[in-house]
């Protein structure tokens, strides 16, 4: 009776044992994912917070003049502006590969690009260039 009872004793202790250690490894990691999922919600609302709060991007008018400045001030060759209504076509010769990110960036003032393809067929760096813009977006 004396040895069942100190199996039946040990079986408790053991089992007690290896439920204790398992609830302390099971915690730990439920902590590390309550704090990375309160890490990616406060990111997340940060995001909208930043998105809420940003400044509305004015969309100037695109006319001759303004397409001339911009050829100006980046010294590139405007080859042909095509502006029907909601849509303008541009195509620029011997732009610089440099002066790619800064044409796109004043273009984008204007409209949203919808299509753009930049050719170098001579491989010293100067594009052939064609925008497609939609001046409503």
């Amino acid at each position: 009776m004396m040895e069942q009872f100190l199996t039946r004793r040990l079986l408790v202790i053991l089992f007690g044992g290896l439920l204790l250690i398992s609830g302390v490894l099971l915690y730990r990691n439920y902590s590390d994912v309550r704090n990375t999922l309160i890490e990616a919600h406060n990111g997340f609302k940060n995001f909208l917070y930043l998105l809420h709060n940003t400044p509305r991007v004015e969309r100037k008018n695109l006319t001759g003049e303004e397409i001339n400045r911009i050829v100006r001030r980046l010294g590139i060759i405007l080859k042909e502006f095509n502006k029907s209504g909601e849509k303008a076509i541009l195509k620029f010769d011997n732009v610089e590969a440099s002066k790619l990110a800064e044409l796109l960036f004043y273009l984008e003032r204007y409209g949203e690009i919808e299509k753009f393809s930049a050719v170098d067929n001579t491989g010293r760096g100067n594009f052939y260039v064609e925008v497609y813009l939609n001046l409503l977006r």
